[in-house]
């Protein structure tokens, strides 16, 4: 796989909203980190947030939209997979791209219509 397949385009001008969601500050602090750098060395402008519990994330989700969501599986009151359903079922949102974290390792989605 080159560069150019690797790099997500987003429309130009727009910021792209990032988000990371998952109980270990240590594992949100060093993803950002690395997504800031990541967009500092593309050229992407994006923010951050950072939620600790699917309850805050799923408040949150209500009034913002977002472009990416790094979300843990294991979160305390609503766990991964409850805040994923409701993006998909309540929601109905088909353009955010969803990057579970298990264990330490990621698995990368994508809702769309066409997939669910």
């Amino acid at each position: 796989m080159n560069d150019t397949e690797r790099v997500l385009y987003f429309q130009e001008g727009k910021i792209m909203k990032t988000v990371i969601c998952d109980d270990e500050k240590s594992t949100c602090s060093e993803l950002e980190e690395i997504i800031l750098k990541y967009a500092k060395e593309k050229s992407v402008s994006l923010v951050t947030e950072v939620f600790y519990s699917g309850d805050t994330l799923l408040d949150y989700l209500k009034r913002e939209k977002i472009n990416i969501l790094f979300l843990d599986i294991e979160l305390p009151g609503k766990d991964g997979v409850m805040v994923g359903k409701y993006i998909r079922e309540v929601l109905e949102e088909e353009n955010i791209f969803l990057i579970y974290i298990f264990k330490g390792k990621l698995c990368i989605t994508a809702f769309s219509k066409s997939t669910i």
